[in-house]
């Protein structure tokens, strides 16, 4: 139970800034909230955090959006998630995403965290590739973080992202999304199943039902401090996932020792310094453009660009290299003809 306020420090920010334009309705948002986190935490029994869309969140915020502007964003990215998951995009995605790509985005969304928690300035994260990556992200991070437990599907991530809001928003609640950094804050602050969420959820309608004019009025007063501590201890526990990216914690590296029984002990291949330079490189650029541009969906696209160059650069060279043992070989056997 200690872990279920971990992740009020990226849920905070961003509902007392729309809740304050007028742009959500308070009680719709703390009772679809505390519903969505109740069920999801039975379901998927990990500490999965019912987060706001950040992309769609920040650019309400500094355009003052109505509620009608604001339910209508958050249902285009509702359908858009929920056709990616039920055509199995997601899962198809989540299988062949190179790891250092993932890693790049946990490292990048948790030092924007860092970097935010001074001032509790949204992240201007947008797109429906952002939400696709955060996805893919925030299921790699479950598993890295509760490995005991059955692995978090990506497409019934997705599935849940889209029925909070295709249903929520028609009652201008705060369009609602299943982060990599709300996870981290929860298992941080000592989060280990669903309990945690089902507990905040439980607290979140009991204020939507009778005391949302009140959660305004004390958040200000008594959040700012809090608030940052919160960011900051997150954004600094998930940036460390990238530790493991060479290391035995790595999953695309893992192998197993008999390849005829797929319950074989697995145990992490070898990789050479060319190769672990590359997997360093692409989760670098991935992090880096993510810091820049402030976006995921263009950390995702940078870091695919720089590994699928890598890939083709290495064909070239595989290319190049056959090519000059075949040339070498049919010098040689002229030769032996001519002698």
């Amino acid at each position: 139970m200690s872990g279920a306020f971990g992740d009020l420090g990226t849920l905070m920010p961003l509902f007392l800034g729309l809740a304050q334009n007028g742009s959500i309705s308070v009680s719709s948002t703390l009772v679809f909230m505390g519903l969505s986190n109740m069920i999801t935490g039975a379901y998927f029994g990990i500490p999965l955090p019912v987060q706001p869309m950040k992309a769609i969140a920040a650019v309400a915020i500094a355009g003052k959006y109505t509620p009608p502007q604001l339910a209508s964003a958050g249902l285009f990215v509702a359908a858009t998630v929920g056709f990616l998951s039920v055509t199995g995009l997601v899962r198809w995605f989540t299988k062949r995403i190179p790891l250092p790509i993932v890693k790049g985005i946990q490292v990048g969304t948790g030092l924007s965290l860092i970097i935010s928690a001074g001032g509790y300035i949204p992240l201007n994260l947008s797109s429906a590739v952002d939400y696709a990556a955060s996805i893919i992200a925030v299921t790699y991070l479950a598993t890295d973080l509760i490995p005991e437990l059955p692995e978090t599907s990506a497409t019934a991530i997705g599935c849940s992202v889209s029925l909070m809001n295709l249903i929520g928003c028609w009652f201008s609640a705060m369009p609602i999304c299943h982060g990599s950094g709300g996870l981290a804050a929860q298992y941080r602050f000592g989060a280990r199943s669903g309990a945690s969420i089902m507990l905040l959820g439980l607290i979140k309608l009991l204020l939507g039902l009778f005391a949302s004019e009140y959660v305004l009025f004390y958040s200000r007063i008594f959040w700012p401090v809090p608030l940052g501590v919160l960011l900051f201890l997150a954004g600094v526990g998930l940036a460390k996932m990238g530790e493991s990216l060479n290391t035995g914690g790595a999953r695309d590296l893992w192998e197993s020792t008999d390849e005829t029984d797929a319950e074989a002990e697995r145990k992490p291949r070898s990789i050479t310094a060319e190769e672990r330079m590359m997997r360093w490189t692409v989760m670098i650029a991935t992090m880096g453009a993510i810091l820049a541009f402030k976006n995921n969906g263009v950390g995702f696209i940078v870091g695919l660009l720089i590994h699928i160059t890598y890939n083709l650069l290495d064909r070239v060279r595989d290319w190049g290299a056959g090519r000059h043992g075949t040339i070498r070989l049919n010098s040689e056997r002229s030769e032996g003809s001519s002698g």
